[in-house]
């Protein structure tokens, strides 16, 4: 929560206190994360095409993270116990693919795939 309250408040192409991408900096390469805090940022202004140009994954993941969050905090609301969601090892299996490729894709240099890039 703490750091979405600094996305509202900091734009983090313009403050350097925010985390950086070790590989970007080491390689030059794009993670499948890098963007995700400029695509937060975005979010939280409201700004959804922005947030997409940043990070597509991330964003097309949000609702996947919202629903393992209310799925495992639901039990800890009610019953004042934690429960951890089991995901199924082909979900987890799918998830990693994925982002493998997408990872892979968005670093290619190919006009069709530019728009992956942050």
């Amino acid at each position: 929560m703490t750091g979405v309250v600094l996305l509202l408040i900091f734009d983090p192409n313009q403050k350097n206190f925010f985390p950086i991408c070790v590989l970007n900096e080491t390689t030059g390469l794009n993670c499948p994360g890098c963007g995700a805090t400029r695509a937060t940022h975005a979010l939280v202004h409201g700004d959804l095409a922005t947030a997409f140009d940043k990070n597509p994954l991330f964003i097309l993941f949000i609702p996947f993270f919202a629903y393992l969050a209310i799925r495992s905090g639901w039990p800890a609301l009610i019953h004042n116990k934690w429960k951890p969601v089991a995901c199924p090892t082909r979900i987890l299996t799918l998830l990693t693919i994925v982002v493998l490729t997408y990872g892979i894709l968005r670093n290619l240099s190919h006009p069709a795939l530019a728009w992956m890039a942050p």
